[in-house]
């Protein structure tokens, strides 16, 4: 029987964003391996969990935004297999069933011709790519 620890199946699933809350899609969230990602309007936030000299892991935020881009909200492609279920708490009020997952995260036109794609790399690793439009030249 093959057993795998919790991490090593994490590392090798696909990144997995989804929809924070339903009633305001604009807000896009995803865990990969010692960080978690928050994708809004106003770009995205990378929590790290940093070793500190007294054994326990300390987070550190940091933003992601581009000079003067506008706050677009973002929206979600290619749909992955399979729901996410959270049972917080012990009111039924609180839990989220039924949570879909997304592989990529685009925020559209934040710049003229410039469009944000946020997906996952192998191992997990959130990667970016800036996605210029016919005509864009990247100097500008």
């Amino acid at each position: 029987m093959l057993r795998a620890s919790a991490n090593v199946v994490r590392a090798l699933s696909p990144l997995r964003f989804e929809v924070v809350d339903p009633a305001r899609a604009d807000r896009i969230a995803a865990r990969g391996p010692g960080y978690a990602v928050s994708i809004e309007p106003s770009g995205a936030k990378v929590t790290l969990l940093v070793p500190s000299a007294h054994d326990a892991a300390v987070p550190v935020t940091l933003s992601i935004s581009l000079s003067g881009a506008s706050a677009v909200a973002p929206t979600t492609s290619k749909l992955l297999p399979g729901v996410s279920n959270y049972f917080v708490g012990s009111a039924p009020s609180g839990w989220r069933t039924g949570v879909r997952g997304f592989a990529r995260v685009t925020q559209p036109s934040v710049l003229p011709g410039v469009d944000v794609v946020y997906y996952g790399a192998r191992d997990g690793e959130l990667e970016y790519d800036l996605v210029l439009a016919a005509g864009v030249k990247p100097s500008e």
